[in-house]
């Protein structure tokens, strides 16, 4: 592990990022059951409530409570932006965002105003406690390089998207007239520059150090994420004034474009990395890239033939290959080694205190490559089965069903790797500090 860049002292508690981490698995067994429930209504239109219920709990429950906990860890110890009082305000953040997140989600699920408006100012509040808490130390760090121009454009359109989110819940939820012209606005900024600007910013830092491979070409790191930051800015201002056709696809090829040559140099500069040895992490990025590829390519294609958008299945498809497929998948992977890496940590520095000499598990010992491998299996087969029916609806509980049994499993190996943590550190914390072995002889 080449931790030589990271100021590992300013990381937080394990048990801060580990609380958001530890609830994505149970909110992907949740979104499980919802297909489980729902079945092939959940596959016949974006605009069903069960529809809906399903996308924002895979959006918020999965996602952004993964991405929030992640973020926790990788400020303070990328950039020095230390949390204030990370203590204090990490469980206040988490409980707003899991409460929110089940009220929005129960509220679309049931139609009922009364939960979505109680849904959207928990979320408001989480949103509003992070940033308040994140944002100074942020901003007082210094920031220079790609990876901080990518978070800090994500993390605007974070908040675009959260603005537009609430106003078309409060549109639900009755507080005002609901403009359904802003949901393909709300999706976009949540999809490419949410989403997709975050998992640019953290693969110039996670890709070259995990992969051990060389980092993104400079022309690269320094043009994509403004290229999508600017396509969705101009798209938006079809919201309000009609873009000429040759301009909206001209945006479309940008983005599409963009999303490709990502996952393209994704993967080559893992095809060539310096070592060599079987990595299952790497299966993880090649499902997930090859489906964002597949969506952004989908989404251009769309716009050469309008009339593939006349059967709702090619809206649908494109979406689940984005939502369900290319971020969970990333989010499945990106766990195991990331909650390996902070357990890593977390005993690096106990051993640096107590034993000096011994060697902690490395991350391929915490998270063994055959635990790793099964879930890969078995996520891979759901998110297939997850896409066949979009086409054949009667597959949508099949996939339901081992969507959950993959979500479970993903639960299982963290579990196991903190299991494999507090038997080292009950091992640790028995022995004697070498200070007060000096102090007694």
């Amino acid at each position: 592990m080449n931790a030589a860049a990271l100021d590992l002292g300013a990381s937080p508690p394990l048990r801060l990022p580990l609380l958001f981490l530890l609830s994505v698995p149970l909110f992907g067994v949740l979104a499980a059951l919802l297909l489980l429930a729902g079945g092939s209504a959940l596959v016949v239109s974006r605009w069903q409530p069960l529809t809906l219920a399903w996308v924002h709990l895979l959006a918020l429950g999965v996602l952004m409570t993964g991405m929030l906990g992640s973020l926790l860890q990788m400020l303070p110890v990328l950039f020095g932006a230390r949390v204030r009082r990370v203590g204090l305000w990490a469980p206040l953040i988490h409980a707003a965002l899991v409460g929110g997140t089940l009220l929005l989600v129960t509220g679309f699920a049931l139609t009922q105003p009364s939960l979505l408006q109680a849904g959207a100012l928990a979320l408001a509040v989480a949103l509003a406690l992070f940033v308040a808490a994140a944002a100074p130390g942020f901003l007082r760090a210094p920031r220079s390089g790609e990876t901080a121009q990518a978070m800090v454009l994500a993390a605007l359109a974070l908040l675009l998207t959260l603005g537009l989110g609430f106003a078309l819940a409060g549109g639900h939820a009755g507080w005002w007239p609901l403009y359904r012209s802003l949901t393909d606005l709300h999706a976009g900024w949540a999809a490419l520059g949410w989403v997709g600007l975050l998992v640019i910013a953290v693969a110039y830092q996670v890709v070259p150090m995990f992969s051990v491979c060389a980092p993104y070409p400079l022309w690269q790191r320094r043009a994509l994420a403004p290229t999508l930051f600017g396509v969705l800015t101009v798209a938006s201002l079809g919201a309000w004034w009609p873009l000429p056709y040759a301009v909206r696809l001209l945006l479309a090829a940008l983005a599409a474009l963009a999303v490709i040559a990502f996952a393209a140099s994704t993967l080559w500069l893992q095809h060539t990395r310096r070592r060599k040895l079987p990595d299952v992490w790497l299966d993880y990025w090649k499902l997930a890239l090859a489906a964002a590829a597949l969506a952004a390519a989908g989404g251009l294609l769309g716009y050469l033939w309008p009339a593939l958008w006349a059967d709702p299945r090619y809206e649908l498809l494109l979406g689940v290959l984005w939502l369900a497929v290319f971020a969970p998948t990333l989010m499945a992977g990106m766990l195991q080694r990331i909650v390996a890496f902070l357990i890593w940590l977390d005993l690096s520095a106990r051993v640096r205190a107590v034993a000096r000499g011994r060697q902690p598990p490395n991350l391929r010992e915490l998270v063994p490559a055959a635990r790793m491998r099964g879930h890969w299996r078995l996520h891979a087969l759901a998110c297939l089965l997850l896409c066949l029916a979009v086409l054949w609806p009667a597959l949508t509980r099949i996939a339901g069903l081992l969507w959950a049994f993959a979500w479970i499993g993903l639960g299982l190996n963290l579990l196991a790797a903190l299991r494999t943590w507090r038997r080292w550190r009950r091992e640790l914390d028995a022995m004697p500090s070498p200070s007060a072995g000096t102090s007694r002889a």
